[in-house]
Order: C-alpha cells, then sequence, then structure tokens
C-alpha cells in the first residue's frame, strides 16, 4: 500500500489541512518519506513546526498524551514504538554533503551530526523543537540524494513524456531507491507489533479521520486498534453467519 500525499505549505492548503495530513501519513505508515530540494541547513528546521506539534497531536492511549515541553524518555519511547521509519529524500542535489572539516560525509551522517544534532542552547527555537522531535519519535533515521533528472529545462518540465532522455545517473539512483525500499519497507504494525492487514488499516483510517475531523479529539493509537479489530471480527462473524 503506498500512500502519496501534497507537500507541507503546498498553495492551496491551510495550516490545520498541512498538520492533518502529516498527522493521518504517519500515523498509517510503515515507511516514511520525506522529500525536499537541496541539501538542507539547520535553519529550515524552522519551517517544519508541523513535526514538534506530533507530539500533542497523537494519543498513545486516552490516559496519556506527550507534552513537547514535558517530553521524558519513556513519553518519546511509546510514540516511537507506532512510528514509522523516516528517510529524508533530498531532490536536485548536485553538491556533497561535508562535515565540520570540508571532508564528504555520507547524507546520512550530515542528516544527524549537521541538520538534527542537538544543540545545548539556553533559549530553544522551533528548530530545536523539530529535531527533538524527528529524533525521538521515529525509531530509525536515513538519508538519500538524488540529482536533477536532467540539465535541460524542457525535459524537466516533461518528465513522463522524455524518459529516454532523463540523465543516466539519475536514473541510476532512482533505480538504487527503489530497491533499498524494496529491502526496508515492511508492512504496517499495528498495537504491540502486530501486523496490520488491509481491511484493518482501512478501519484504522476511518478512526483517526473522525478523530482528526473532531475539534474535540486528537487521534489514540491503543483505541483506534481495539476499534479496528472489533470492526474485523464483525465483519468475519457476520460472514460465516451468511454461509
Amino acid at each position: 500500500f503506498l500512500m502519496d500525499t501534497e507537500g507541507i505549505d503546498a498553495a492551496h492548503a491551510r495550516t490545520k489541512d498541512d498538520a492533518s495530513v502529516l498527522v493521518m501519513t504517519v500515523l498509517l505508515s510503515s515507511y516514511f518519506i520525506y522529500n525536499s530540494m537541496g541539501v538542507p541547513r539547520r535553519s529550515d528546521l524552522e519551517k517544519m513546526s508541523y513535526f514538534s506539534k506530533l507530539a500533542t497531536s497523537i494519543a498513545v492511549s486516552q490516559r496519556k498524551t506527550v507534552s513537547q515541553d514535558d517530553m521524558e524518555e519513556d513519553d518519546s519511547f511509546e510514540l516511537k514504538n507506532h512510528f514509522p521509519d523516516f528517510l529524508w529524500l533530498l531532490r536536485d542535489v548536485t553538491n556533497t554533503p561535508t562535515g565540520d572539516d570540508g571532508k564528504e560525509i555520507s547524507p546520512t551522517d550530515y542528516l544527524l551530526k549537521k541538520v538534527l544534532k542537538k544543540r545545548r542552547a539556553f533559549n530553544e527555537n522551533e528548530g530545536d523543537r523539530v529535531s527533538r522531535a524527528i529524533l525521538s519519535f521515529f525509531p530509525s533515521i536515513q538519508c538519500r540524494t538524488i540529482t536533477p533528472p536532467s540539465s535541460d529545462p524542457v525535459i524537466v518540465r516533461n518528465i513522463a513524456a522524455r524518459q529516454s532522455s532523463l540523465d543516466p545517473h539519475f536514473n541510476k539512483q532512482v533505480d538504487e531507491l527503489v530497491l533499498y525500499l524494496f529491502q526496508h519497507v515492511t508492512g504496517k504494525k499495528g498495537f504491540r507489533g502486530k501486523l496490520s492487514d488491509g481491511p484493518i488499516l482501512a478501519a484504522m483510517a476511518t478512526q483517526y479521520l473522525k478523530a482528526i475531523n473532531s475539534p474535540d479529539a486528537i487521534p489514540c493509537i491503543t483505541d483506534t486498534w481495539q476499534a479496528a479489530i472489533e470492526i474485523r471480527c464483525k465483519k468475519e462473524k457476520e460472514l460465516l453467519l451468511t454461509q
């Protein structure tokens, strides 16, 4: 099951829409791919405030939500058990990521050591909160880069019709990315690591959507899993009675 969503800060979207799309995507994904153009800087995190708001937008159970300001290790571990792996995909990258010494480093090392690195700042800014949220909530964090598909703007504007004209290096990187994903993506797991099938995933999506659209509720992972199991059992029972 592959789900593609509109990006954060889409031209026609409202702030609430961006937050809802991110929450829904994180809750239903087993592997979350966040893509952006170019090599990011620490300052770019300040434009990603939706990640820091995840802490107060999702409840593991009705009895407990996670406060971003008072987040403890046990709290972040609870969400990490239910969140997908995280891949930051950097598109149209033309320069090589480097460390503090100017030497080339892997994209993942650059992301962890330069962009998401924890800072001991007296006054925590939004970028610090975003970094803390990503590092705390996602069980695995990786980064990969892809070069521009072509230097010709005419080709870039209509990639689908000009597949044979794309940069061979770009095609090679895309093939490597697809292979990497097939090797690392697993099925969506529900509560306590139980694997979700299609009907359960559909039921969970329905329950999460109801909570997101309700002004007085937030998605609750344990309650949603229980409701999805009950819906599945009811349907199985009805199917057996009709046979």
